[in-house]
């Protein structure tokens, strides 16, 4: 059951044991069958631009530090736009970021606290980078990445989102052939009234942020804008079963 869990999850996306941090940009295609703490998963991903902008990754393992700190499973994924930076800058740093929150919070007695500093964390150090350095590499200006990451730990998974990846669940009730499927996250992007207006209210006086470009709203008619700052995490149990 828990291999069927993976698989329905995340199962369209590449093999997480190979992303680690000597990960070549060669896109893994996919992996049938591949172990973790709790049992198998199966994970592909299919190119979609010239150049790959996304980056995923599945650790399995210590969620800490600490040499007693608690176990499970970690998965992301990073849906870069306008080039692969964003998305490499969160692979890089956003699970080691959430092992030192867990270390310092002496392990996931508030998981929901841990992994919402994490996100935070990362976005303003991506963000102070790129005020750093933008006048020499001008791209920093226009790059980002959705986030979309779960986290299994004991029965519980915790499922934390920014931007408009999308995390859906499929679990098999005790003698049912087909799934129940529930929609685990929450899309963040500029087709939402109420975000189109809290972004119009955070820069006052600035016209037409926001154009139609047949029927899809865009940042300024270019961006159709995942928004990085906005996070939702979602906590249900899973009940896995061997």
């Amino acid at each position: 059951m828990a291999g069927r869990f993976f698989s329905g999850l995340f199962g369209c996306f590449s093999k997480g044991s190979r992303s680690d941090e000597n990960q070549s940009d060669q896109d893994q295609r996919e992996e049938q069958l591949a172990s973790h703490l709790y049992g198998q998963y199966s994970m592909a991903s299919a190119q979609a631009n010239v150049k790959n902008e996304d980056r995923f990754q599945l650790k399995s393992g210590p969620l800490s530090n600490l040499p007693d700190g608690p176990t499970g499973v970690f998965v992301g994924i990073y849906d870069g736009h306008g080039g692969d930076f964003c998305s490499k800058f969160i692979y890089y740093n956003l699970f080691n970021t959430l092992k030192s929150y867990t270390t310092y919070h002496h392990g996931l007695e508030d998981p929901l606290y841990v992994i919402r500093e994490a996100y935070y964390s990362i976005e303003n150090n991506f963000v102070a980078f790129a005020k750093s350095n933008w006048e020499e590499r001008h791209y920093l200006a226009t790059v980002g990445s959705c986030c979309l990451t779960g986290v299994v730990h004991g029965s519980n998974l915790y499922v934390a989102n920014a931007g408009d990846s999308r995390a859906v669940l499929a679990r098999w009730a005790d003698g049912e052939e087909q799934p129940q499927v529930v929609q685990l996250s929450t899309d963040h992007n500029a087709n939402d009234e109420d975000i189109r207006h809290e972004v119009e209210a955070e820069h006052p006086g600035v016209p037409n942020l926001f154009t139609n470009v047949h029927g899809s709203y865009r940042l300024k008619g270019t961006l159709q804008v995942d928004f990085f700052w906005f996070i939702i995490i979602h906590h249900i149990t899973i009940g896995i079963r061997y």
